[in-house]
């Protein structure tokens, strides 16, 4: 089975592999506190990072075409399932933040309409 994904996540997916080369100093200091099971998930998400860019044909560099990575099915659904659930136990713990960050900006928004809609009908 192939496996291919548009371009723009591709380009997602690389920035979050090189973001994750960040985490070298995470995984020192989690191995030297002696929490190795937090130095485990570390090691392991910068350990597929590389895994994507050095055999799965990720590349380095953004493109803008779809992408086909060259890895086992198993491995690719490993990968991705990691990166998955780390995505959306981040999405969740920033829940609150987008909350009062929509009503802000519907807030904003409707105080632009709300100027707008008294300059249209006032004729200077």
């Amino acid at each position: 089975m192939t496996v291919e994904i548009a371009a723009e996540e591709r380009n997602a997916l690389l920035a979050d592999v090189l973001a994750s080369f960040g985490a070298f100093v995470d995984f020192e200091r989690a191995i030297e506190s002696g929490d190795f099971e937090q130095a485990y998930r570390v090691g392991r998400k910068i350990s597929d990072g590389l895994i994507l860019i050095l055999d799965g044909g990720l590349g380095f560099a953004q493109i803008e075409e779809r992408w086909t990575p060259q890895l086992p099915p198993e491995q690719l659904v490993a990968i991705a399932t990691r990166r998955k659930k780390e995505a959306d136990a981040w999405w969740e713990s920033k829940r609150g933040e987008r909350e009062e960050t929509e009503r802000e900006s519907a807030e904003i928004t409707d105080l632009q309409s709300a100027c707008t809609s008294i300059l249209r009908q006032i004729d200077l």
